[in-house]
């Protein structure tokens, strides 16, 4: 029978072993913040990997501040 020390050992593990490499690549751009993120008129960091003129978003000048 496992202990909740185990269990809880196990998830940590299983984690710290399956780390997403994407993990926090959007965090210090422009449009990754609460505010532009809940905004439905503004598109998502990511919306821009591959942008292309004609992909039917709405592509918006950003400025780093």
């Amino acid at each position: 029978m496992s202990t909740i020390n185990d269990l809880l050992r196990e998830i940590r593990d299983y984690f710290n072993s399956h780390k997403d490499e994407d993990y926090m690549s959007f965090d210090d751009h422009p449009l990754a913040n609460e505010q532009d993120l809940m905004d439905p008129d503004k598109p998502a960091p990511w919306d821009h990997l591959a942008n292309e003129e004609d992909d039917g978003d709405i592509d918006i000048d950003v400025e780093d501040v």
